[in-house]
């Protein structure tokens, strides 16, 4: 099944310093690599699937929700050819699921696909959501599958970003939107505790980073 190509690697490159930032969600995902996926490959595998196929299902139907969402919040167009009836009706469960919370909640959206730069972490990102749900200034990151500590580190990551960047932030929220009945629509708030935690993970993170591009460099 032939399904759309997939964007270009997305670039973040520092007005100031001219360099080239890595994005948040490469930084969060150093210490998630490669957790769960073994496992699900071989699961997948003995039910005689393809994981390869199955995963890239996912991530594009996780790409056509994200663009559907930003249609809704935006009205702007999306080209729907770039996907197969069957993705698009894949897409539908789980845009009932968002139009579902949507319905419960008071949204008033601010900043829709946002991207921001960090020059003090040296960092980039494009954050899904920031706007006013029930009343509070709200940074939400879309997910879709299953919900690592990465996805934590990264939104609340965002939230840094966001507010070097002088964009206020009340709080962080993540929207983990099902694909199939199997799966649950969860919608957690980050604590204030939670929330400072995961931000000094994904400070030490970036330290890391840059760290080892030092080693690289080196070698």
């Amino acid at each position: 099944m032939k399904e759309k190509k997939h964007k270009l690697h997305q670039q973040y490159i520092s007005k100031v310093t001219g360099q080239e930032y890595p994005g948040g969600s490469t930084i969060a995902n150093m210490l998630d690599k490669g957790f769960g996926m073994v496992g699900s490959a071989v699961k997948l595998t003995k039910a005689g699937l393809d994981y390869k196929q199955v995963w890239g299902e996912k991530r594009d139907a996780g790409s056509l929700v994200h663009e559907r969402i930003l249609q809704d919040l935006t009205g702007k167009e999306f080209d729907e050819k770039k996907y197969t009836g069957y993705m698009i009706e894949r897409s539908n469960k789980s845009m009932d699921k968002y139009y579902a919370w949507k319905k419960s909640h008071k949204i008033k959206p601010i900043h829709c696909e946002k991207e921001l730069i960090s020059d003090q972490l040296r960092v980039g990102g494009t954050i899904d959501f920031i706007g006013e749900v029930d009343g509070k200034v709200t940074l939400i990151d879309y997910k879709s599958g299953g919900l690592y500590d990465s996805a934590f580190i990264q939104s609340a990551g965002y939230g840094l970003i966001a507010q070097e960047n002088n964009i206020q932030i009340a709080q962080v929220q993540i929207l983990n939107i099902p694909q199939t009945d199997d799966e649950r629509f969860l919608e957690p708030i980050l604590t204030d505790d939670e929330r400072h935690i995961y931000e000094d993970i994904f400070i030490k993170l970036c330290n890391i980073y840059w760290l080892k591009s030092k080693l690289k460099e080196k070698k």
